[in-house]
C-alpha cells in the first residue's frame, strides 16, 4: 500500500496551493448567491481612466409640465379676418420644460491587501489528514472572501440608496423618511405589505416598469429580506390569513416562496438573504450587529459560531431594488493601451479578490517552509439611479416556538404607538414660466 503522506513532499504542498488559486475566486461567486444575492442584479463595468480618482458624468432627469393641458374651442374665423379670441390660426403655446441636470462623482476604492497567516508546510506533512487540512484550508477562505465582498456590497447598499426608511408610522401614516442617512427614529412595528405597497407606488411614480421576467401584466420587483421577515409577511397579517383559510387553493398561498421562485407576493419577488443588517438602537441611532463573534478558544484558534447578540437584535433592514441601474460595480481595466504602450496582460493583478500563493525564499526561510495566500480588492460603487432603491428598517417580531398560544399574551408585541404628526412638508415648486413672457 502506498502511504499518502509520501506524496506531500515540500513542493508538492505548494503546488496544491498554487492550484488552489485558480478556483477560488469562482468558487466564492457561487458562494454569493446565499450572502449577497444582490450581487448579480448589478451590472459591471469599467472604472473610467483619465479623470482622477472622482470622475464626473451628468445626470439627466425627466421632466413633465406641470399646467394641465388647456383646450380652447375652434371658432370659425379665418386668418384674414380681424382677430378673434376663438380663432384657430393663433391657439397659444405650452412650454414644455427643460430636462433636470446633476453632475455627480464616482468613487474608486481600495482595500488593504487581504493576507492569510504564515502556514507551515512542515505542519501540513505531518498533520493528521494532511489532504483534508488544505482543502479545508481554502474552502475556508473561499467562505471568508465571499464575507468580505458582502461587506463591501451591504456597506454601500446602505450608503447609497436614494430611499431609507423606518418602519415608525406617524398618526398620518407616513414614516420618517431621509435620502441620505438613515432616520434616527426607533422602528415601533414590522414590515408589512402595507409598506410595501408604497414602495410600489413610488416605483411606478418613478417610471420604474416590468422589470422581471417572470411578471406577467404588471411588474414585479426584487426584495432581498431575511427568511423569518419573509415568512412573517404572510403569517402575520391577520386579514390574508382569513383568506387562506376560505381559499380553494390554500396549499398554494402557504407554499414556501422559495419553492415558489418563478412567481410573486404582493409584486415582490422575494430573495431570501442569509445574514440580513441587524440592528440595535441607542443615543446615537442604530449600530449594526455582526453576525459572528470573536467564538472560544479550541486547540488551535477559536470556533466561531453566530454570535447570541446578533440573533436576539431588535430591527432587520431590508432592501428593495428594482432594476441594474440602482447599483453598478467600477472594476478598474486591466489591459490599458496608451499610444504604444500596452499595460497589462501576464502578470497583471486582479483587484477582484484573485489569491497568490507566495513562498519567498528568504533568510528566515531558506527552505521555503513557510507561506501564506494574499489577494487585492479596488473596486468602486456608481449609483447612477439611487432613487429606485430602498433600505427599509423595521423591528423584529419573534414568533413563539411551538403551538400556538391562542391568547393575548402569545401574539408578538408589534402594536403601533400613536406618534406626532410628521413636520410639515415643503412648499413644492412654482410652475414654469418661459423668462421671454414674463
Amino acid at each position: 500500500m502506498v502511504n499518502p503522506l509520501a506524496c506531500l513532499t515540500n513542493d508538492a504542498i505548494n503546488n496544491r496551493f498554487v492550484a488552489a488559486t485558480g478556483v477560488i475566486t469562482d468558487l466564492y461567486f457561487k458562494q454569493s448567491v446565499c450572502l449577497d444575492p444582490w450581487r448579480e442584479k448589478f451590472k459591471q463595468r469599467e472604472f473610467p481612466l483619465g479623470q482622477g480618482v472622482n470622475p464626473s458624468y451628468v445626470k439627466l432627469y425627466r421632466n413633465v409640465p406641470t399646467e394641465d393641458l388647456t383646450m380652447t374651442p375652434v371658432g370659425f374665423s379665418d386668418c384674414t379676418a380681424e382677430p378673434d379670441p376663438y380663432s384657430a390660426c393663433d391657439p397659444g403655446y405650452i412650454y414644455i420644460p427643460t430636462m433636470g441636470q446633476e453632475l455627480k462623482q464616482m468613487q474608486l476604492y481600495r482595500s488593504p491587501n487581504i493576507r492569510t497567516p504564515e502556514l507551515c508546510v512542515i505542519d501540513l506533512q505531518l498533520s493528521h489528514d494532511p489532504e483534508k487540512m488544505i482543502a479545508e484550508f481554502v474552502d475556508n477562505l473561499v467562505f471568508q472572501t465571499s464575507w468580505y465582498w458582502n461587506r463591501l456590497a451591504l456597506k454601500n447598499l446602505m450608503d447609497g440608496v436614494g430611499n431609507k426608511w423606518v418602519v415608525a408610522p406617524y398618526s398620518d401614516g407616513t414614516l420618517p423618511i431621509s435620502t441620505t442617512t438613515l432616520p434616527a427614529v426607533a422602528a415601533t412595528q414590522t414590515i408589512v405589505q402595507g409598506v410595501l405597497d408604497r414602495v410600489f407606488e413610488d416605483l411606478l411614480f418613478n417610471g420604474v416598469g416590468c422589470m422581471n421576467p417572470n411578471a406577467c401584466a404588471q411588474p414585479v420587483y426584487d426584495l432581498y429580506i431575511g427568511q423569518e421577515a419573509s415568512r412573517n409577511l404572510i403569517r402575520q397579517d391577520f386579514g390574508v390569513r382569513q383568506d387562506i383559510r376560505f381559499s380553494s387553493e390554500a396549499d398554494v398561498l402557504l407554499t414556501s416562496l422559495r419553492g415558489m421562485a418563478c412567481k410573486e407576493y404582493g409584486g415582490f419577488k422575494h430573495n431570501l438573504v442569509a445574514f440580513p443588517p441587524r440592528f440595535n438602537f441607542g443615543s446615537t441611532g442604530y449600530t449594526e450587529v455582526l453576525p459572528f463573534d470573536a467564538g472560544v478558544p479550541t486547540t488551535v484558534g477559536p470556533k466561531q459560531t453566530v454570535s447570541v447578540a446578533y440573533r436576539t437584535a431588535l430591527y432587520e433592514g431590508c432592501f428593495v431594488i428594482p432594476n441594474a441601474d440602482v447599483m453598478q460595480w467600477l472594476v478598474p481595466p486591466m489591459n490599458m493601451r496608451f499610444g504604444q504602450v500596452v499595460f497589462g496582460g501576464q502578470g497583471t493583478p486582479d483587484y477582484a479578490g484573485d489569491f497568490q500563493w507566495l513562498n519567498y525564499q528568504t533568510d528566515c526561510n531558506t527552505d521555503k517552509s513557510k507561506g501564506f495566500f494574499e489577494g487585492r480588492i479596488l473596486t468602486g460603487w456608481d449609483f447612477p439611479f439611487p432613487e429606485y432603491g430602498y433600505f427599509i428598517v423595521f423591528k423584529r417580531c419573534f414568533i413563539p416556538i411551538g403551538p400556538a398560544v391562542c391568547t393575548v399574551n402569545g401574539v408578538p408585541d408589534c402594536t403601533v404607538p400613536v406618534f406626532p404628526s410628521p413636520p410639515t412638508r415643503p412648499t413644492p415648486p412654482s410652475p414654469y414660466l418661459d423668462p421671454c413672457l414674463s
